[in-house]
């Protein structure tokens, strides 16, 4: 009984996040952990223009090369499972005459 009240309320607060959230920032920093043991963990942060610091997500090694520092990326995530759904860089259409 003990168990459930305590983790109850937490799942109830973990619930009512929303699934999906998204917006665009830009990528202010990127990084490579390397360990011998394990297999190489890449990460980038994200400048959301609003928080007063940046998010930072574990991606694959396709979504660190495939966006540079500087750019600017849209990222879905989810708050309610605390992780990154996808991460695209922003591509600017061409334009027209």
């Amino acid at each position: 009984m003990v168990i459930l009240g305590l983790w109850l309320p937490a799942y109830a607060r973990r619930m009512s996040l929303p699934d999906r959230a998204s917006y665009t920032g830009e990528i202010v920093k990127r990084w490579k952990v390397t360990d011998s043991e394990e297999p190489d963990r890449y990460y980038l942060c994200v400048d959301d223009g609003i928080s007063a610091a940046g998010h930072s997500y574990q991606v694959t090694d396709d979504q660190y090369h495939r966006i540079a520092v500087g750019e600017l990326a849209e990222v879905t995530y989810s708050p309610r499972w605390r992780r990154l759904v996808e991460i695209l860089p922003v591509t600017h259409g061409a334009a027209t005459p």
